[in-house]
């Protein structure tokens, strides 16, 4: 069992590192979502979403940088609770902002 948990633990890491991106619990009932290499310019920077998870409605308890659709991609999230499609559209949200801030 800890063999198993050793090497579950491996790949998750290997994944986040493939991906720029880690998931965290900072409290409870908040999921933290931090994104790297959005920026071409600063790999390093980091975009964040935490979201309040305390009811079946989501809400933001933090956005970094603040990006255009944010409440939109939220509310899909809360209509059809499909996470990676969440991500991914916040992803991409982030990469436009540092795009538009060239």
């Amino acid at each position: 069992m800890e063999e198993q948990s050793r090497q579950s633990q491996a790949e998750y890491v290997a994944i986040e590192r493939a991906l720029c991106f880690t998931i965290k619990k900072p409290g409870q009932d908040l999921l933290s979502f931090k994104f790297t290499s959005i920026s071409e310019k600063n790999p390093k920077e980091v975009c964040k979403v935490t979201l309040n998870i305390s009811s079946s409605n989501y809400s933001f308890a933090e956005c970094r940088p603040t990006i255009n659709k944010a409440e939109e991609h939220l509310a899909q999230l809360n209509e059809s609770r499909d996470i990676l499609e969440f991500l991914v559209s916040m992803r991409q949200g982030f990469q436009d902002f540092y795009r538009s801030a060239c």
